[in-house]
């Protein structure tokens, strides 16, 4: 991992008039458990990470939005290497990803695991931060104060979109927050080919294309429910544009 603040590379610099040795490397990994968001105020780090660690190096500024580490891969292109984003975290969201047209406020609040949630302002969607998986109170929390912080900084939505699969917690959680508001249930297949659309659009102009020359996108998963099957393996086939 490369060093992003400056206190990386205090931690691997000489003590001013010490001579213990600096060590080659630091292994290093987030604070929070397995399947939780990360700690980030000193009062939870305290009841966290208590039986974790045996110290907590603290800093005097505090944090106000936390975000985890990104993925990244670099693919190499025919003579071009380029970033292929696994998980798109700190230092790629909230930037927003251009929709091609304008439409309303809309939310989506995203899948059950490995959560992102995406608010759409005009003709831009921002994708927030990797949230984690939805099975705890503390992710719960953590999704909630993340939609209050990217609404106030960008807009209140008018309409919700929700995983169709009745048991996730997102789903829920849409249910009991959408009021008045229209709350669209999508397939999770159906979700993951129209979230190819934008960036195929984007990049080779398909929008302007017919339908015959289109290309064909498909998502087979395990997860999910299903218009075939709520246990097995699902399917989605789309040939042109998604609406």
């Amino acid at each position: 991992m490369l060093p992003y603040s400056p206190i990386h590379h205090l931690l691997l610099a000489p003590v001013p008039g010490g001579d213990a040795q600096v060590p080659d490397a630091l292994v290093l990994t987030s604070a929070n458990r397995s399947d939780e968001p990360i700690c980030f105020t000193e009062d939870d780090a305290a009841k966290r990470l208590a039986d974790l660690c045996d110290a907590v190096l603290d800093h005097n500024r505090p944090i106000h939005v936390p975000c985890d580490d990104s993925v990244v891969r670099v693919i190499r292109d025919r003579e071009e290497a380029r970033e292929l984003p696994i998980r798109r975290s700190r230092g790629y969201a909230p930037l927003p990803v251009n929709l091609g047209q304008d439409g309303p406020p809309v939310l989506a609040v995203g899948g059950e695991l490995k959560n992102t949630f995406c608010l759409t302002d005009g003709a831009r969607a921002y994708m927030s931060g990797h949230i984690g998986d939805m099975g705890t109170l503390e992710t719960m929390l953590a999704f909630e104060s993340a939609v209050q912080q990217l609404s106030q900084i960008r807009c209140k939505p008018v309409r919700l979109a929700a995983d169709l699969h009745p048991g996730y917690h997102t789903r829920n959680w849409a249910e009991r927050e959408a009021g008045d508001r229209p709350l669209d249930l999508v397939q999770h297949h159906h979700a993951h080919v129209c979230r190819c659309w934008p960036s195929t659009a984007a990049s080779a102009n398909r929008s302007s294309e017919s339908p015959s020359t289109a290309p064909v996108t498909a998502a087979i998963r395990r997860s999910g429910a299903g218009r075939f099957s709520r246990s097995g393996p699902t399917a989605t086939v789309s040939c042109g544009p998604a609406t």
